[in-house]
C-alpha cells in the first residue's frame, strides 16, 4: 500500500483549535489491516474516552483515516505519521501557535474593535457594499 496525508507536510495550528489529519491509503490488499497513527514515533492511543484524540476510518478500495486532535496545545507539536503497513508511511509536522487571545485582539491599525488585523484592500469594498445594502436586496441573492 501507499499512504499520503492530505495537505502540506508542515502545518501551523492555533492553540485550542482542532487538528484534522486525513490519510489516504491506496493499494491496500488487505483493507482489514489496522492503520496506526504515531506522534513522534509513539503509537497514539485513541481508545481512551477522555482523550482529546479520535480517529475515523472509512475502509474500501481506498481507505481514508482521519485523526482529530481536539483543543490543540503545546504537547501536540511534533511529527505525525500514518502507518498502514511497515512499507508505507506518510508524515506531517505540526507546530502549535502560541498567540494568546489578548494578543490576537490588539487591532493595531484596523480602527475597528474586535475585528482583528486589517482586512485586505479587496475585502473593504465588498464589506462596504454589504453594510450599505438593504437586507431585502441581500436575501434575493441567496
Amino acid at each position: 500500500p501507499t499512504a499520503r496525508i492530505l495537505g502540506t507536510p508542515e502545518r501551523y495550528v492555533d492553540r485550542g483549535s482542532t487538528i484534522n489529519l486525513t490519510c489516504i491509503i491506496n493499494f491496500n490488499p488487505n483493507s482489514r489491516t489496522e492503520n496506526f497513527w504515531y506522534h513522534d514515533n509513539k503509537v497514539i492511543n485513541y481508545d481512551n474516552r477522555d482523550s482529546r484524540v479520535s480517529v475515523i476510518t472509512d475502509r474500501g478500495s481506498v481507505t481514508k483515516t482521519i485523526l482529530l486532535i481536539h483543543d490543540a496545545h503545546d504537547a501536540a507539536t511534533g511529527t505525525y505519521s500514518c502507518v498502514p503497513s511497515p512499507s508505507a508511511t506518510a508524515t506531517v509536522r505540526i507546530h502549535i501557535l502560541n498567540e494568546t487571545p489578548a494578543a490576537m485582539q490588539t487591532n493595531k491599525g484596523s480602527g475597528l474593535v474586535g475585528l482583528g488585523p486589517p482586512l485586505p484592500l479587496l475585502v473593504w469594498p465588498l464589506t462596504a457594499v454589504l453594510i450599505s445594502t438593504p437586507l431585502t436586496a441581500l436575501t434575493s441573492l441567496i
